[in-house]
């Protein structure tokens, strides 16, 4: 499954996030060369991280200093900002936690966001919640998180900067919605 792909210089890192609430990073340099035709090798060797874990997005960046945040939200409603320049480490060869979450809950989706942002979130049934970034505190990234919504599962993450919002069923059924439609709460 394809998680993302950008132009990048060979100074830039990419940044992943798993399931599990981890990070890791490396800089584009340290990831080998290889044709188009060929697999390429396992993201482990360049970032140690355990078989549980399931990358689930991906970013590039020249450095951490970026001024923007990374919003984390799990399947059962937590929700966690955490910025950019709190990510670097010494040592980047192992995944560290970006999120401390509970033995049965995931990491369903992250988006960077600045923190003039407003945010939708869309859950399994079709509900939504858009609200601004700043009412998300930015914690440290061994922190929790705060509930973002309750007695739903979450799905997805997006910016509400866009004009309209597409859902799209595991069943086919599709739908565009005006983004002024939804109500920020």
């Amino acid at each position: 499954e394809l998680v993302g792909f950008k132009e990048v210089n060979t100074l830039d890192h990419v940044l992943f996030i798993t399931s599990k609430g981890t990070y890791g990073y490396t800089p584009v340099y340290e990831i080998d060369e290889a044709k188009w035709k060929d697999v390429g090798a396992h993201f482990n060797s360049a970032v140690t991280m355990t078989s549980e874990e399931k990358i689930i997005n991906a970013y590039t960046f020249k450095d951490f200093n970026t001024g923007a945040s990374i919003i984390t939200l799990t399947k059962k409603g937590m929700i966690k900002r955490t910025l950019i320049e709190d990510l670097e480490v010494q040592r980047h060869n192992k995944s560290m936690s970006i999120m401390n979450i509970k033995d049965d809950d995931i990491v369903v989706d992250s988006l960077i966001v600045n923190d003039d942002d407003e945010i939708v979130i869309v859950t399994e049934n079709g509900y939504t919640s858009r609200y601004s970034v700043n009412l998300i505190a930015p914690t440290a990234p061994k922190g929790k998180g705060i509930i973002a919504m309750k007695n739903d599962t979450c799905k997805s993450l997006v910016h509400a900067s866009k004009s309209h919002l597409v859902c799209i069923t595991d069943n086919g059924a599709m739908k565009r919605l005006k983004m002024s439609d939804i109500l920020v709460t």
